[in-house]
C-alpha cells in the first residue's frame, strides 16, 4: 500500500509539472505590425498564428483557430523575432579576479551560476544564445527538457588552444604537464591546450563526441589572459586545418578568437568560416570576408569612451589593462571597416562580469552603441536574421533545424511583442545610452518588451 501511494504521488508530481508547463496549442497575435528580421520596414495590421512551436500563418485576414487558442491583441505594437546573443559564456559568470577564480569552483557552483545567467538572458528577450566555450551540451539538454528557463543554446564545448595561448588559463603554479592534468579547469573541461595537428584533431573530435555544435579555437593573443601578448600568433597552419577537418566531417564550422589581421587571413585560407572580435582587420581582409560571406562578432561597447576600462581591467601598468588599452585604440576604426566593406556582423557582448545588474547594463548599452555606430536596421539584423544565418552553419547536426531570427511561416515561434517601432527606437528592446548612470534593472524589466515567447511558450506577458 505504501509503495502504491509513493507511485501515485510521483504520478501526481509529473502531472502537475506537465500542467504547469503546458501551453495552448495555438497562439494568435492579432492586428500586429511585423518586423520580419530581414526587411527595413514594418508590415502593418497582420495576424500571425503560432501552432505548437512554429509560425504557421501570416496574413491580413483572421485565420480560423481552435477554441482553446490564446488570442493576443497587438494593435499598435510590433511583433519581431526573438533576439540572438551570439557570444556568451554561461559558465564564466562572476569573474571578478579573472580566470584564476575558476581554480576554486565546483560544478555545483558553475552550474547554478549558468542557470541564473541563462534565465536572465531569456527574460531580456534573447531566445537564442551561442556559447563560445566551456559549456557542455548537457546544460542544453536540461534546458530543452524544460528544467531550466533558458534560450536555445548553440555551444562550442571545450575551448581549444595552444600552450601559452589565450586559452591557457593555468595558474603559474600549474604550468608543468603533470600539474595541468590535475588543475580544476582541466577537470571541468573548460579548455584544452593542444600542440600539434593530431592533438587538435583529437580535441575537436572529443567535443563533437560530447555534442558540441561547432569548434572554437584561440589563434591570437587576448586581453583577459596573462600568458599571451596581443601580437602573438597562435596555432599553426596544420593545427588550423586539423580543426577544419573535424568540423567538416560533422558538417559544421570552426570559429576563432582572433585579433591580428594576419591571423584572420591565414585562418580563412585554412577554411575557418567565422571570427570573434577581429579588432585589427584591414579593408583588404574585410573585403575577403564579405566576398566569402564570413561573419565577425565584434564588441563595440568596449571601444566607447563610456566603457569602464579601469573598473573592468584594472589600473594602468597591469598587463591586462595595458592590453585592453592597446586593443581598444586599434579597434576604433573597426565599425567603419565593417560598413564600407559590407561585412556581416552578429551581436554578442562576451561579458563575464561580477553581477547580473552590470551584465544587463553592458548588454543594453551595447545595443545602443551598435545603433549609434551603424543604424537601427543593421543592429536589428545583427540581433536577429544574421544570428540565424550563423546558427544554420551547424549544418545537418543543427540542434534546432528550423529557421530562427525571422518572422516567417515555418520559422520557430521565438517572438517578441514590443510597444513601438524598433526600426526607429531601440529602447523598446532595452537600448540604454549609458552604463553606470542608469539604475539597476531587474530581470525582464524592459518596459517596451511586452511579450517574450520562445518555442511557442510565453515567458513574459505584461499586456
Amino acid at each position: 500500500m505504501k509503495a502504491m501511494k509513493i507511485k501515485l504521488l510521483g504520478a501526481l508530481v509529473v502531472t502537475a509539472f506537465i500542467a504547469a508547463n503546458a501551453q495552448a496549442a495555438q497562439t494568435l497575435f492579432k492586428n500586429v505590425n511585423v518586423f520580419n528580421g530581414t526587411d527595413n520596414q514594418l508590415y502593418s495590421n497582420l495576424n500571425v498564428l503560432v501552432d505548437g512551436n512554429k509560425i504557421t500563418s501570416i496574413s491580413a485576414e483572421l485565420p480560423k483557430v481552435d477554441d482553446t487558442a490564446t488570442l493576443i491583441d497587438g494593435t499598435g505594437k510590433t511583433l519581431m523575432p526573438g533576439l540572438i546573443e551570439s557570444h556568451t559564456h554561461l559558465n564564466l559568470q562572476y569573474m571578478q579576479g579573472g580566470y584564476n577564480t575558476l581554480e576554486n569552483r565546483s560544478w555545483q557552483e558553475v552550474g547554478a551560476m549558468a542557470a541564473g545567467a541563462a534565465r536572465h538572458i531569456l527574460m531580456d528577450g534573447y531566445t537564442t544564445i551561442r556559447d563560445l566555450g566551456t559549456l557542455n551540451a548537457g546544460f542544453r539538454n536540461a534546458a530543452d527538457a524544460g528544467l531550466v528557463d533558458s534560450p536555445r543554446i548553440y555551444t562550442a564545448g571545450t575551448v581549444i588552444g595552444q600552450t601559452a595561448g589565450h586559452g591557457d588559463w593555468r595558474l603559474v603554479s600549474n604550468v608543468s604537464e603533470a600539474q595541468f592534468e590535475v588543475s580544476n579547469i582541466n577537470r571541468l573541461g573548460f579548455i584544452k591546450n593542444t600542440d600539434g595537428a593530431d592533438e587538435v584533431l583529437k580535441a575537436a573530435r572529443n567535443n563533437y563526441a560530447q555534442y558540441a555544435d561547432f569548434t572554437k579555437l584561440t589563434i591570437s593573443g587576448g586581453i583577459f589572459s596573462d600568458k599571451d601578448p596581443l601580437f602573438t600568433t597562435q596555432m599553426n597552419e596544420a593545427e588550423l586545418k586539423a580543426a577544419v577537418e573535424a568540423a567538416d566531417a560533422w558538417d559544421s564550422y570552426v570559429t576563432a578568437h582572433v585579433f591580428n589581421d594576419k591571423d584572420v587571413r591565414r585562418a580563412m585560407k585554412a577554411g575557418l568560416k567565422m571570427f570573434e572580435h577581429t579588432p585589427y582587420i584591414t579593408d583588404d581582409t574585410a573585403k575577403l570576408m564579405a566576398k566569402n560571406n564570413i561573419m565577425t562578432n565584434p564588441q563595440f561597447g568596449t571601444v566607447s569612451p563610456k566603457f569602464p576600462v579601469e573598473a573592468v581591467f584594472g589600473p594602468k601598468g597591469t598587463p591586462t589593462r595595458d592590453k585592453a588599452d592597446m586593443a581598444f585604440d586599434e579597434a576604433r576604426e573597426l565599425p567603419n571597416i565593417i560598413k564600407r566593406n559590407g561585412v556581416k556582423a552578429v551581436f554578442g557582448v562576451d561579458v563575464v562580469t561580477v553581477d547580473p545588474y552590470m551584465t544587463r547594463k553592458q548588454r543594453d548599452y551595447e545595443i545602443f552603441r551598435w545603433g549609434e555606430l551603424f543604424d537601427n536596421f543593421y543592429t536589428l539584423k545583427a540581433l536577429t536574421s544574421y544570428g540565424g544565418e550563423l546558427a544554420a552553419l551547424t549544418g545537418k547536426g543543427n540542434p534546432y533545424p528550423g529557421k530562427i531570427g525571422v518572422v516567417e511561416v515555418g520559422a520557430y515561434a521565438d517572438l517578441l511583442l514590443v510597444d513601438g517601432n524598433p526600426l526607429e527606437d531601440l529602447s523598446v528592446i532595452g537600448a540604454q545610452a549609458d552604463i553606470f548612470s542608469v539604475p539597476n534593472r531587474d530581470e525582464g524589466a524592459i518596459d517596451g518588451m511586452k511579450i517574450i515567447m520562445k518555442d511557442g511558450k510565453i515567458y513574459k506577458n505584461t499586456l
